[in-house]
Protein backbone atom coordinates (compact mmCIF):
# COMPACT_ATOMS: atom_id res chain seq x y z
CA UNK A 1 0.00 0.00 0.00
CA UNK A 2 3.01 2.50 0.94
CA UNK A 3 4.71 1.51 -2.77
CA UNK A 4 0.87 2.71 -4.17
CA UNK A 5 1.17 5.99 -2.00
CA UNK A 6 4.62 6.88 -3.31
CA UNK A 7 4.30 6.23 -7.18
CA UNK A 8 1.06 8.27 -6.76
CA UNK A 9 3.28 11.02 -5.16
CA UNK A 10 5.71 10.45 -7.88
CA UNK A 11 3.16 10.98 -10.91
CA UNK A 12 1.62 13.97 -8.99
CA UNK A 13 5.14 15.50 -9.04
CA UNK A 14 5.15 14.76 -12.93
CA UNK A 15 1.70 16.62 -13.70
CA UNK A 16 2.77 19.26 -11.60
CA UNK A 17 5.90 19.92 -13.84
CA UNK A 18 4.00 19.23 -16.82
CA UNK A 19 3.08 22.36 -19.50
CA UNK A 20 -0.56 23.98 -18.65
CA UNK A 21 -1.75 22.68 -21.95
CA UNK A 22 -1.51 19.09 -21.46
CA UNK A 23 -4.74 16.84 -20.23
CA UNK A 24 -3.60 15.88 -16.97
CA UNK A 25 -2.54 19.49 -15.68
CA UNK A 26 -5.35 20.73 -16.48
CA UNK A 27 -7.78 18.02 -15.04
CA UNK A 28 -5.33 18.74 -11.72
CA UNK A 29 -6.02 22.15 -11.91
CA UNK A 30 -9.88 22.16 -12.97
CA UNK A 31 -12.94 22.53 -11.44
CA UNK A 32 -15.66 20.36 -13.06
CA UNK A 33 -18.75 21.71 -11.00
CA UNK A 34 -21.15 24.00 -11.73
CA UNK A 35 -22.62 24.25 -8.57
CA UNK A 36 -21.37 21.85 -5.72
CA UNK A 37 -23.88 18.94 -5.05
CA UNK A 38 -25.64 18.06 -1.92
CA UNK A 39 -24.23 15.99 1.20
CA UNK A 40 -20.44 15.27 1.76
CA UNK A 41 -17.87 17.05 -1.08
CA UNK A 42 -16.28 14.14 -2.95
CA UNK A 43 -12.63 13.25 -2.26
CA UNK A 44 -10.32 14.57 -5.18
CA UNK A 45 -7.74 12.51 -6.57
CA UNK A 46 -5.40 15.78 -5.42
CA UNK A 47 -7.07 15.66 -1.65
CA UNK A 48 -5.59 11.77 -1.75
CA UNK A 49 -2.22 13.40 -2.73
CA UNK A 50 -2.27 15.74 0.15
CA UNK A 51 -3.04 13.64 2.54
CA UNK A 52 -0.04 11.30 0.92
CA UNK A 53 2.38 13.56 0.95
CA UNK A 54 1.76 14.69 4.60
CA UNK A 55 1.86 11.24 5.50
CA UNK A 56 4.88 9.88 3.61
CA UNK A 57 6.52 12.96 3.61
CA UNK A 58 5.56 15.00 6.14
CA UNK A 59 4.77 18.50 3.81
CA UNK A 60 2.19 20.57 3.33
CA UNK A 61 3.15 22.67 0.18
CA UNK A 62 3.80 19.54 -2.10
CA UNK A 63 3.15 21.20 -5.52
CA UNK A 64 5.87 23.78 -4.44
CA UNK A 65 8.26 21.13 -3.76
CA UNK A 66 7.15 19.25 -6.59
CA UNK A 67 8.22 21.71 -8.92
CA UNK A 68 11.86 21.29 -8.11
CA UNK A 69 11.94 17.67 -10.17
CA UNK A 70 15.84 16.86 -7.89
CA UNK A 71 14.39 17.88 -4.66
CA UNK A 72 11.11 15.63 -5.63
CA UNK A 73 13.04 12.79 -6.46
CA UNK A 74 15.11 13.09 -3.47
CA UNK A 75 11.75 12.97 -1.68
CA UNK A 76 10.77 9.75 -3.45
CA UNK A 77 14.22 8.16 -2.66
CA UNK A 78 14.16 9.25 1.46
CA UNK A 79 10.12 8.05 1.59
CA UNK A 80 11.18 4.76 -0.20
CA UNK A 81 13.97 3.92 2.18
CA UNK A 82 11.99 4.77 4.91
CA UNK A 83 9.67 2.47 3.58
CA UNK A 84 11.77 -0.17 3.37
CA UNK A 85 10.82 -0.16 -0.94
CA UNK A 86 14.90 -0.52 -1.82
CA UNK A 87 14.12 -2.02 -5.28
CA UNK A 88 12.92 1.20 -6.57
CA UNK A 89 15.65 2.99 -5.35
CA UNK A 90 18.63 1.80 -6.45
CA UNK A 91 19.47 0.67 -9.81
CA UNK A 92 23.20 -1.33 -11.61
CA UNK A 93 25.64 0.47 -9.80
CA UNK A 94 24.25 1.71 -6.39
CA UNK A 95 22.90 -1.81 -6.02
CA UNK A 96 25.95 -3.04 -6.11
CA UNK A 97 27.10 -1.16 -2.89
CA UNK A 98 23.42 -1.73 -1.37
CA UNK A 99 24.07 -5.20 -1.51
CA UNK A 100 27.49 -4.82 0.60
CA UNK A 101 25.93 -3.01 3.01
CA UNK A 102 23.10 -5.27 3.64
CA UNK A 103 25.74 -7.31 3.76
CA UNK A 104 27.66 -5.61 6.44
CA UNK A 105 30.27 -5.23 4.67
Amino acid sequence: MEDIKIRRLGWAGHIIRMEEERIPKKVLKGNFYATRPVGRPRTRWADVVQRDALQQLGLRGWRRRAENRDEWRRLMREAKARNGLWRHIWNGMELQGAESILRNE
